[in-house]
């Protein structure tokens, strides 16, 4: 007899640890696999045939655009189970219709802030040289985004959505819910998942973690956990750099997600040459990848 699977949706702002969590869950036997996958335009017939005309007749360093204008096409038309995993949550019967389980990952607003920047996904425009500018550059969402077209701040996503996780887990009307902190993963990923499962009360097999950070990281999961344990993404932070998340991000809900206010104070008016130089190459590699996609 065949083992019954638990359909488990898992939602996160960018750089959450979405993906690796996902993997993880999804590789149980208890699991449904992530059928969200099939639900991509790329996936589907009825956008398939336009994502190849915007190949052959749009010139490269266009087709992003395009191609993300027609993911959101897609997510828009998907049952909202099944929408884009970076998308603000709010409860909806098909949630229960469907039987789905919801986990919803969160990151402290300080280390997600440098992730952001070293990984600004769906950015639109040039990247600046230093932190404190990404963080107060305007940024542009995509239509899945679910929010308002221009922020004054990448660093709104953090607030928005952050907000509808919490509020999801604390009153998911019928819908088994999890938050998990992405602190809590990096450190004990096996851990963390088999949390998840028991709390679903689905049988647990061999949680194995992922042989390779999801991202280019050369660290393995040891130096990673060493380094989130440590807090080491501290030594990126500036004084102009907290003083600004703090006037821009929402304490009392960094509070209720167990997350303290940093101090201005305690962070060094400039990063050392090395740093700096290390942060440009943040925006050169990026630079390059959009070079390469472009040709």
């Amino acid at each position: 007899m065949a083992q019954e699977q638990t359909f488990i949706r898992v939602f996160g702002e960018r750089n959450t640890g979405t993906q690796a969590i996902t993997r993880m869950l999804t590789a149980q036997p208890g699991v449904l696999p992530d059928i969200t996958q099939t639900t991509r335009a790329d996936q589907l017939p009825q956008y398939r045939d336009i994502l190849e005309q915007v190949e052959q007749h749009i010139p490269k360093p266009w087709q992003i655009l395009y191609r993300d204008a027609v993911f959101d096409m897609s997510f828009a038309a998907a049952s909202p189970t099944h929408m884009w995993k970076h998308s603000p949550l709010a409860p909806h019967p098909a949630f229960v219709a469907e039987k789905v389980h919801v986990v919803c990952c969160v990151r402290n607003p300080y280390s997600w802030a440098i992730s952001m920047a070293q990984h600004p996904y769906h950015k639109r425009g040039p990247l600046p040289d230093t932190l404190v500018d990404f963080l107060k550059r305007p940024w542009m969402t995509l239509a899945r985004d679910h929010m308002d077209p221009v922020l004054r701040s990448p660093l709104e996503l953090w607030n928005h959505k952050n907000r509808s996780y919490l509020d999801f887990v604390q009153n998911p009307q019928g819908v088994p819910a999890a938050l998990v902190t992405f602190e809590d993963f990096v450190a004990d990923p096996p851990a963390t998942v088999t949390r998840v499962l028991n709390g679903f009360s689905v049988p647990v097999g061999d949680v194995q973690p992922l042989p390779r950070s999801t991202k280019q990281d050369s660290r393995t999961a040891a130096e990673i956990a060493a380094y989130y344990a440590h807090e080491g993404w501290r030594e990126w932070l500036t004084r102009d750099v907290v003083q600004h998340i703090n006037d821009t991000i929402d304490h009392r809900l960094a509070a209720d997600l167990g997350y303290t206010r940093l101090d201005p104070a305690d962070f060094p008016e400039d990063l050392p040459p090395h740093m700096q130089e290390e942060m440009r190459l943040w925006r050169k590699r990026k630079q390059m990848r959009q070079a390469a996609a472009a040709t």
